[in-house]
């Protein structure tokens, strides 16, 4: 048994239905105006949370194996419209105070492994312990008292739906006809005879639980990952395989099938999967369900899940070859992640030695420690490549302003303005050391009023935000007797994003070489070029672009400039502490800003035209790698990367050519293992050709599941903007290694 093209055309289309929102998004503006009276900001979350599970549809098509997706029969009668119009006008009107926000959405992984161990009984008696060691005088416990309350109200009401569906399916198993469907739908139902409530003795009735929890947070609007599942799931698997219960290929339908329900649920964003690594012991993670994981990237062909593999030396050759297998096939997944420099990183970051081991990417490259985390990803994104125009164009140098629920960047309204004069003037600077002193200063600057926008955003959500069902599976919340949002969770990091951040570097490098060691051309010039997009100054273009020193090219001289620049970054924002403790972490990678953000960059000094693409990852801008990908991890090797546990992607292109037989694709795992040995990151493939995605942009009716990566993850070439898919386009092509 296997899944088909029209299972896998439908999740495709079911991705894509605008229809999927409409009853989650009913439900919560009706839960919100029913519980407007609640004064606690966590309890109101947890009742929202409560009415959305108890009142959400349950459906469920032919062909499905596994229950949890959004409904699309969703039709409000009048008087439902009325009330939600009117729970709208409550909504909108109560800002901070609506109570009903989430936490860390959509960039952590909660505790499976424990809610399959102990079901949801587990948990609530473990709640129900701590509220014992309650007092009745004294005042700080109140807040406790209420949290448990809060996680009571959000794990019932996952159970209550479990119940419901239960008695959906097996309604539908007494009418179905058909007795192949009847069956399916009979152990479709049992799968939640016990669970989420009791523990789980079975794989499928066990993946069932996981992907229905994780469903039903990413429903309540605080979407967690799914994690390591060949951690967690393995025993049950090896249990069942041994008593007969289950087979290898049925056990693998499954799998396909919770790919698919990714699709169903999440579309294009990328929702994490991740295999491999070690265990507390010290011990490579590798069983039948990690062949799996990759194996069912190939036979459901869609974007996600966002799978990614941890690499460690105890890795199986054959577990690799199938890796490059896949991503030669232009599948574009699995990433690859260095398990012992993550580790290395979050140890020095102060993560306990069990925990450094349980790790996700939550979404692109970012590292979130499992079940332990309320981590700030992408928080913000920063482009210094705007400290240029203020020295070149004399422009004021601003950093935009943060968004408290998004925490995106927005670089309009009230930005912050760190407008100086340069002492002397540009022509005052008469070596690079003094030019590149006063960038870092710039550096400093910009990091200092973003950091006061992050302390304000996390003391923000400390205070108003909350993730009741999120927090009641992670232990340390429910001993610490508080939410997630709110210091329950033991790491708490930050991770400012830095897209265009090799721009950056490039662009210092031209300054270096074009005005100061072959003094081909003032500051002022090169500014008056700049300022002008470089019309009339094509000849200083091709010069900045063509002849000076580019990162990623193994070139020393511009290779210390970046290892500078990286060390301050991260000097810069170790300075700071969040109200919960966290400490802030550099990232390299963009997701789409670099296109947003080079949309509103003027041209830099690299010889960057003004509103292309800035640089998207940790590796040579596109094109700009002249000397082999050798050359580009000895350049990258060069900075501490166990500094970046914000997540640091590394972008290879190879023509489909090369990677076609096995000679090459042997070369492949030569190149990834010595990507790692480097002290590299993470390392992702794109295997496309550039006439390929030159006609998809041209025709973009043609290609609606053309898979591309991005800057720290895959996505459709068609749900990019036309500057991104001109970077993608223009990458380097590699036909050798």
């Amino acid at each position: 048994m296997s899944i088909t093209q029209k299972m896998i055309d439908d999740a495709f289309a079911r991705s894509e239905d605008r229809r999927n929102g409409l009853e989650r998004d009913y439900l919560q503006k009706i839960g919100h105006l029913r519980s407007k009276s609640e004064d606690f900001h966590n309890l109101k979350c947890a009742r929202v949370t409560a009415f959305i599970l108890e009142n959400y549809s349950v459906e469920i098509d032919e062909g499905e194996l596994l229950f949890g997706r959004y409904t699309t029969a969703f039709r409000p009668t009048p008087a439902m419209e009325d009330e939600y119009r009117q729970a709208c006008l409550v909504w909108d009107g109560a800002g901070a105070l609506k109570g009903s926000d989430v936490g860390s959405t959509g960039h952590r992984a909660v505790d499976l492994k424990k809610l399959l161990k102990t079901g949801v009984k587990g948990i609530l008696r473990e709640i129900a312990e701590e509220k014992q060691k309650l007092s009745a005088y004294d005042g700080a416990d109140v807040g406790k008292r209420v949290f448990y309350e809060a996680c009571e109200t959000a794990l019932q009401a996952l159970c209550s739906y479990g119940r419901r569906v239960r008695s959906t399916l097996a309604a539908l198993a007494a009418a179905e006809q058909n007795p192949a469907r009847r069956a399916k739908l009979e152990a479709m139902a049992q799968n939640f005879s016990a669970a989420p409530y009791e523990p789980c003795k079975h794989f499928y009735e066990a993946l069932q639980c996981a992907w229905f929890a994780t469903f039903c947070m990413a429903l309540t609007g605080d979407i967690t990952l799914m994690g390591h599942i060949d951690d967690y799931l393995f025993e049950y698997y090896e249990k069942d395989i041994r008593d007969g219960i289950i087979t290898k290929d049925f056990a693998f339908t499954l799998l396909e099938h919770l790919y698919l329900k990714h699709n169903e649920v999440f579309n294009s964003w990328p929702a994490s999967i991740m295999v491999g690594g070690v265990d507390e012991s010290g011990r490579t993670i590798c069983n039948d369900l990690t062949y799996m994981a990759v194996e069912a990237i190939r036979t459901t062909k869609l974007v996600n899940p966002s799978v990614a593999v941890c690499y460690t030396d105890g890795l199986p050759e054959d577990l690799l070859r199938s890796c490059v297998d896949c991503i030669s096939e232009g599948y574009t997944r699995p990433s690859l992640f260095n398990d012992s420099l993550i580790r290395k990183g979050l140890r020095d970051a102060g993560v306990q030695e069990a925990d450094a081991c349980r790790y996700i990417h939550s979404t692109c490259v970012e590292i979130t420690p499992v079940a332990a985390s309320n981590i700030f990803v992408a928080t913000p994104y920063l482009n210094l490549n705007r400290i240029f125009e203020h020295l070149f164009a004399g422009k004021p140098y601003k950093v935009g302003r943060m968004n408290h629920i998004a925490m995106s960047y927005a670089d309009d309204g009230d930005d912050f303005i760190l407008a100086r004069d340069v002492p002397g003037g540009l022509g005052g600077i008469t070596s690079f050391d003094a030019f590149f002193s006063l960038v870092k200063e710039f550096i400093a600057a910009h990091i200092d009023a973003a950091a006061l926008r992050i302390l304000e955003i996390v003391e923000y959500r400390r205070r108003y935000y909350a993730s009741p069902l999120v927090s009641a599976f992670m232990g340390c919340c429910i001993k610490s007797g508080l939410d997630s949002s709110a210091g329950g969770a033991k790491y708490n990091f930050v991770y400012p994003a830095f897209p265009g951040v090799i721009n950056f570097i490039d662009s210092l490098a031209a300054v270096k070489k074009a005005c100061f060691d072959e003094k081909l051309l003032t500051l002022e010039e090169l500014a008056l070029a700049c300022k002008a997009n470089f019309k009339g100054y094509e000849r200083i273009r091709q010069y900045l672009a063509n002849r000076c020193p580019k990162f990623g090219n193994d070139i020393d001289e511009v290779d210390s400039i970046a290892r500078e620049v990286h060390e301050t970054l991260y000097a810069c924002m170790q300075k700071y502490t969040t109200a919960l403790g966290g400490k802030c972490y550099p990232s390299y990678f963009a997701w789409i800003m670099h296109g947003v953000l080079g949309k509103m960059t003027e041209a830099t000094p690299d010889g960057r035209p003004a509103a292309t693409a800035l640089s998207e990852h940790l590796g040579p801008v596109r094109g700009m790698d002249k000397n082999g990908l050798g050359a580009v991890v000895r350049s990258i090797a060069k900075l501490d990367q166990s500094k970046g546990i914000g997540g640091i992607a590394t972008n290879v292109r190879f023509t489909k050519d090369f990677v076609s037989d096995g000679k090459d694709r042997r070369a492949v795992c030569d190149f990834i293992r010595y990507f790692m040995a480097s002290g590299c990151f993470e390392v992702q493939f794109n295997v496309v050709d550039g006439k390929e995605l030159v006609e998809a942009k041209k025709h973009p009716e043609q290609y609606r599941t053309l898979m591309v990566r991005v800057a720290g993850y895959s996505d459709y070439f068609n749900n990019l903007a036309d500057n991104v898919k001109d970077e993608v386009i223009a990458r380097y092509e590699y036909g050798a290694v």
